[in-house]
């Protein structure tokens, strides 16, 4: 299984894909991961390419393919002639370490602008990429992982991973990463930084600061969000406790004595059964995965995807702060 990452950054990039290119992926299965196959699959359900449409698109690519060619003959010689000689290889070098400080710089100051978001959202106290909660502190690092341009020619895909620290100790079941959509890279940056916030930053934030949580999983106090995007279907209003009671089995074995995380992205499209990514502690569970695609999720009549993100805190830690 991919990680949560790579998951999001494959499917902003098919979503970006233009129709011939979603035809050429169904078309040579042997070259695709099963999960991007089927990302791929849900992608053209939702275009609805019509049938007579592919013949045409199938002679397109094979036009491609004999140019692809040619050109390709032509720049492996090129690039043969241009990397003789050391002195291309060390203004490589020298690029690579200006491109290296300027993603280093732009982590800080996306890390500090998260971390302001976040305590403005819950009324905490923040000092560069830190957020103090009660006897805790959490520092917060983002990471871009890719920012691509969609299909629609006019908005960006950004995916961000955002890694915390808690009172100095990383916490890697508190990873997790996002998808934000905008008119230029600096919007989709923003908008994916405004996302995890509030998607998965502020369940965070509750759980640390012992914040009372109706829901329960086993002896865990739960906190948790629900995120759409497409079409919305008609959600029911336990679907958090629905969808915790059926997935308690893959939580039993969890220990107390740390914070967990559950998080579920749930695609559907009609007449195609739901699929998604299902993680437990940022890692893929193929036991969450088989418990949570039981749950009846809602048959919308367009496709969409739900996001479901819970952090666990053993209930009795919780009394005690």
């Amino acid at each position: 299984m991919p990680g949560a990452a790579e998951f999001a950054q494959v499917e902003a990039r098919i979503a970006r894909m233009a129709d011939a290119e979603l035809v050429d992926m169904n078309d040579h299965p042997e070259d695709y991961e099963p999960w991007a196959l089927e990302l791929g699959r849900v992608e053209m359900g939702r275009r609805k390419i019509e049938p007579d449409r592919l013949a045409g698109f199938r002679q397109e690519l094979s036009a491609e393919a004999t140019k692809d060619t040619r050109l390709r003959d032509f720049a492996n010689h090129w690039l043969a002639v241009k990397l003789l000689g050391l002195g291309v290889v060390l203004a490589l070098a020298g690029w690579q370490g200006i491109r290296n400080l300027i993603s280093w710089r732009e982590a800080v100051r996306l890390s500090a602008s998260c971390a302001a978001m976040l305590s403005e959202a819950t009324g905490r106290a923040s000092a560069g990429s830190a957020i103090k909660i009660g006897a805790h502190s959490i520092a917060l690092t983002v990471s871009v992982e890719a920012v691509d341009p969609l299909s629609d020619g006019v908005n960006s895909a950004a995916v961000i991973q955002v890694a915390c620290e808690l009172d100095g100790h990383d916490v890697p079941a508190l990873m997790s990463s996002t998808v934000g959509i905008g008119s230029t890279r600096d919007r989709a940056l923003a908008q994916a930084l405004k996302d995890w916030v509030q998607g998965q930053g502020m369940p965070i934030v509750a759980a640390l600061s012992g914040k009372p949580s109706f829901l329960r999983a086993g002896d865990f106090v739960v906190h948790g969000t629900l995120g759409i995007r497409g079409h919305r279907p008609a959600i029911a209003e336990d679907v958090h406790e629905q969808f915790l009671l059926t997935v308690a089995p893959a939580l039993s074995s969890l220990s107390r004595t740390s914070f967990h995380t559950v998080s579920a992205i749930v695609r559907s499209s009609p007449g195609v059964a739901p699929t998604g990514d299902f993680r437990l502690d940022n890692q893929a569970s193929s036991q969450l995965k088989r418990l949570a695609l039981q749950v009846p999720w809602p048959k919308g009549e367009s496709p969409y995807v739900l996001s479901h993100f819970y952090v666990l805190a053993a209930a009795d830690s919780q009394a005690s702060r």
